[in-house]
C-alpha cells in the first residue's frame, strides 16, 4: 500500500498485488491476473489494484495501461512524488515462480495508472544490477539537493536465504550504487527500514526486525512447512549513518 496525492488534494491509498486466500476474493476483475501460488493451492497471487479515497471513504478499481506488473507478492513499493511511485523485486508469477529484480514505475492520474517496466539494458547504467529478491525492505531518501533515491536492504533468495547487501537507486538516472554495511544490518528479510535526513543531505537509516534464516520443517503427514528464524537482540533495531548523499 502507498498513499498518493499532493497537499491540498484528496489523498488516495493505492493497494497493489500480493497474495490472498482464494476464499477472500469476492470479485475478479478482467484487467488483472489471478494465479494459484505454486505448491500452496489455497492461495492466489495477483496484480489487482485498488484505490481508496481517504476523503470520501470510497473504493475504486482503476484503469490500467502500459507495462503492468505481473502477479507479485513480497515486493516493496515507494512514492517518488505526489503521483509517481516505484515498485521493486518480489515473488513473481509470470511463467515461473521466483524472486525478481524487475523495477516498475507507475503514475497515477485520477483513476488511471500507467505502468513502465525498467530492465537491465533498457536504461543507461554502469552494469550493476541487483539479484532477484523478495521480502526485502526499502525506503525513499529525499535530500535537499538530490533527486529521490530508493534504498534497498537485504531480502531473501529463492531458497529463503538472506540476500546480504544494500543498494541505492537514483530515480532520475536509474543507476544502482552499492553501499557497504555490516552483516548485522543487511542479513535479514521481512524487515522494515525508514530514513531521515539531517540538513541538507546527511542520511540515517533505521532498520527494524526481520528474519535471518528460512528452512523447511516437517509438520506431519509428509508435509513440510517453511519456518523463519527471527533477528534477535542486540540487532533487532539498528541505526545506520550513510553520511552525505549527493
Amino acid at each position: 500500500m502507498i498513499v498518493m496525492g499532493s497537499e491540498g488534494e484528496p489523498q488516495q491509498l493505492l493497494v497493489i498485488g500480493g497474495e490472498a486466500s482464494i476464499s477472500t476474493i469476492t470479485q475478479y476483475h478482467h484487467q488483472f491476473k489471478y494465479v494459484t501460488t505454486a505448491g500452496v493451492y489455497d492461495l492466489v497471487r495477483t496484480n489487482e489494484q485498488n484505490i481508496y479515497n481517504l476523503s470520501s471513504g470510497q473504493w475504486a478499481v482503476p484503469s490500467v495501461s502500459g507495462q503492468c506488473c505481473p502477479p507479485t507478492s513480497d515486493f516493496t513499493v515507494e512514492r517518488i512524488n505526489h503521483n509517481k511511485g516505484i515498485m521493486y523485486g518480489g515473488l513473481m508469477t509470470d511463467g515461473i515462480n521466483a524472486p525478481t529484480n524487475s523495477i516498475y514505475l507507475f503514475q497515477l492520474s485520477h483513476n488511471t495508472i500507467n505502468w513502465e517496466c525498467l530492465t537491465q539494458g533498457a536504461i543507461p547504467n554502469d552494469g550493476l544490477w541487483l539479484k532477484g529478491r523478495r521480502a526485502h525492505a526499502s525506503t525513499i531518501i529525499n535530500g535537499v539537493s538530490t533527486s529521490p533515491t530508493l534504498v534497498v536492504i537485504g531480502g531473501a533468495d529463492n531458497m529463503s536465504q538472506p540476500v546480504n547487501d544494500c543498494f541505492l537507486l537514483d530515480t532520475n538516472q536509474y543507476n544502482w550504487i552499492t553501499i557497504p554495511l555490516p552483516d548485522s544490518v543487511t542479513v535479514r528479510f521481512y524487515h522494515t527500514v525508514a530514513s531521515f535526513v539531517v540538513y541538507p543531505n546527511h542520511v540515517f537509516l533505521i532498520i527494524v526486525g526481520g528474519a535471518i534464516k528460512g528452512e523447511q520443517i516437517p509438520v506431519g503427514g509428509g508435509v513440510m512447512k517453511w519456518q523463519s528464524t527471527p533477528v534477535t537482540d542486540p540487532n533487532i533495531t539498528m541505526v545506520v549513518e550513510l553520511g552525505n548523499i549527493n
